[in-house]
């Protein structure tokens, strides 16, 4: 005796289901389809790329922080990496808050304008070789940034914007 308008046979005991042939079907789509994924995947940034943005977001974060708080702010570089440094009436201090940055192994980083000079050394006194003043206004600054057959060159205008060029030759 029909148990559905449709005819269904089925008999009270049987339970429903997916069959083993359907669930390797699914899975081996699902995997195909993860495949196709990670081939697409982007290559990840070589690590001079990768120091170069991260020191254009801190840049760009001194610039900003600079105007709403209305104090100076800076980076100042040495030969491990860059440290953002506030104005106050001690001189300029880091920020307890914002960890240095630190290059990457094999990563080399100079500044290209005159103005801009590199701490000497650990005992150098923190001075920021790029500044930015509450009204928004910048030491023009130029960083390039080479390691592993990558370049990079990060630039600060006068106006306070900073601008990142991948490969760009300096």
């Amino acid at each position: 005796m029909p148990i559905s308008a449709t005819g269904n046979n089925r008999r009270a005991g049987s339970q429903g289901g997916f069959t083993l042939i359907e669930l390797l079907v699914v899975m081996a789509v699902i995997g195909l389809l993860s495949g196709v994924v990670v081939m697409t995947w982007p290559p990840a940034d070589p690590p001079a790329l990768a120091d170069a943005r991260r020191f254009a977001a801190d840049a760009r974060q001194a610039a900003e922080a600079s105007i709403v708080t209305g104090r100076p702010y800076g980076l100042a570089l040495d030969g491990r990496g860059w440290t953002v440094l506030r104005a106050d009436a001690a001189g300029w201090t880091p920020l307890p808050d914002v960890a240095p940055g630190l290059w990457s192994d094999g990563v080399q980083a100079r500044p290209t304008l005159s103005g801009a000079k590199q701490a000497a050394g650990d005992s150098a006194p923190a001075i920021p070789a790029l500044r930015f003043d509450p009204v928004g206004l910048a030491t023009p600054f130029a960083l390039r940034v080479e390691g592993d057959g990558a370049s990079a060159l990060v630039e600060v205008d006068a106006a306070g914007r900073v601008a990142l060029r991948a490969g760009e030759e300096g």
